[in-house]
């Protein structure tokens, strides 16, 4: 995605002139949802459509931004002076083409979040896997230390929503996603790399450019670099960098933890600063992946003077974003947990935290995302689920995608089948699969509902029978 310095003009204009009229087309999307809420709180009048009936958008009408339930051109009628929309909207959407027809600037979310935090002093987290987790349990610490610092947060947090606020103090701490292409354009004083695994195949030809995407992100840093050591490419691109920090597992890291015990209901570990012992910390969440997340987050803390018994209590009392190895209920016997995994590396770290909780089998729904991640990495899922006794699939979820040669999951049907030290079967929709689920289940056993698409919805309906 290309936008020249002059091109920005106007959405640096637009951004400095309070209580005009901003309307976003897919409004109740995490992302859209998080900036429609920032540009509310900076006296931006803003509105916003969308096609989806969700919690989202009752949230959004709860702070006092109306929301249509539908596109039209009639919305650009009421004085709209400049547009966001998001990576779902087509570029040759009738609401879209209206604006450029009307002569009203338009801008891609990405951009307009970016060129937000140009004049304030901003920690931008992004990586290919980990970045939701890490930004929640970075605001959390901040937030512990008696900081009232803004935040934007790619999933639901916090009291059911809370994925943005101002905050009063003058820090920003965002997610910065690489999906659509404008990782670019943010220039923050302080940045953090998770890890670099290729994906979102629908913007990037192939792996050197998903990786230039970050390179250019980091050579626009302006302060501190903090990055993962664990983490191959992560590593190359930032080592050696006067400005960089390492964090991870690893003892060559200038932040290194070390696991001590693993729990269902948490991780115990010791953290090192070049060598110096800062303590033992109990995180709230399990997994490894976690302990690292939580590096992460105290490397910047300490870089920002929150004292390290602060860090220590906001690590220990950190309450996980939703979908996020959420743990939904537990009816006759069978435990239910959520989460939003959809990378086969994601879903090796869920399948690996979720045996140590030691049920007698483990039943997973899985709904694959995107045609385009499904045909490129097809070959790599059935690995990624070892461990387990029996995978649903459910239908690709298109996420704006039309369907691709080799991207269905017909097509990744037939890995799995090569695999035989699990079950697979597939069912065509979502009430199909939990009817399944619920006929086979058994005491002690384990359900995992897991995609980043609205499988979560099989979640609610777990939580209805628990209820029953």
């Amino acid at each position: 995605m290309k936008y020249s310095a002059e091109q920005l003009k106007p959405l640096r204009f637009w951004l400095r002139k309070e209580q005009s009229h901003v309307h976003l087309m897919g409004i109740a999307g995490i992302g859209m949802a998080g900036l429609a809420k920032l540009l509310a709180d900076k006296r931006f009048l803003v509105t916003g459509c969308d096609l989806s009936d969700n919690q989202m958008k009752v949230w959004l009408q709860d702070q006092g931004i109306q929301v249509f339930n539908h596109h039209s051109p009639t919305h650009l009628d009421s004085d709209v002076d400049w547009v966001v929309y998001s990576t779902a909207i087509i570029e040759d959407q009738e609401e879209l083409r209206a604006a450029k027809q009307k002569g009203i600037p338009a801008f891609h979310r990405g951009v307009v979040l970016a060129t937000f935090l140009e004049d304030n002093p901003s920690v931008a987290i992004c990586g290919s896997h980990g970045k939701t987790t890490t930004t929640a349990m970075m605001t959390h610490v901040f937030q512990t230390s008696g900081l009232d610092v803004g935040y934007c947060i790619g999933g639901s947090w916090k009291d059911g929503i809370g994925v943005a606020d101002s905050g009063t103090d003058n820090l920003m701490i965002v997610e910065a996603d690489e999906s659509d292409s404008t990782l670019g354009f943010y220039q923050p004083e302080t940045a953090v790399i998770t890890n670099i695994e290729f994906d979102h195949m629908k913007h990037f030809k192939d792996e050197e450019s998903f990786i230039d995407c970050f390179r250019g992100f980091v050579d626009q840093v302006r302060k501190k670099i903090f990055y993962c050591a664990d983490d191959p490419e992560g590593d190359t691109l930032c080592k050696g960098r006067e400005n960089a920090c390492s964090y991870g597992l690893s003892h060559q890291a200038d932040i290194s933890g070390r696991i001590l015990e693993e729990r269902s209901d948490g991780t115990l570990f010791s953290v090192n600063q070049h060598e110096k012992a800062l303590g033992v910390i109990r995180l709230s969440v399990p997994g490894r992946y976690n302990v690292v997340n939580a590096l992460a987050a105290l490397g910047v803390g300490l870089e920002y003077g929150c004292s390290l018994e602060n860090i220590k209590r906001g690590l220990e009392s950190f309450i996980p974003v939703r979908r996020r190895f959420e743990i939904v209920c537990e009816t006759q016997g069978v435990l239910v947990i959520s989460d939003y995994a959809h990378h086969p590396t994601e879903i090796r770290n869920v399948i690996q935290t979720a045996k140590r909780l030691e049920r007698s089998r483990i039943f997973v729904v899985f709904q694959p995302h995107r045609y385009t991640r499904t045909r490129t990495l097809k070959k790599d899922f059935p690995a990624a689920f070892e461990g387990v006794d029996k995978v649903i699939l459910l239908p690709v979820y298109a996420a704006s995608e039309e369907p691709v040669l080799g991207g269905t999951v017909e097509d990744l049907y037939q890995q799995f089948l090569k695999n035989k030290r699990f079950f697979t079967h597939c069912e065509n929709s979502l009430e199909k699969a939990w009817e399944r689920v619920k006929r086979e289940f058994q005491d002690g056993d384990l359900v995992l509902i897991i995609g980043a698409g609205d499988v979560g919805k099989m979640a609610n309906w777990a939580i209805e029978s628990c209820s029953k």
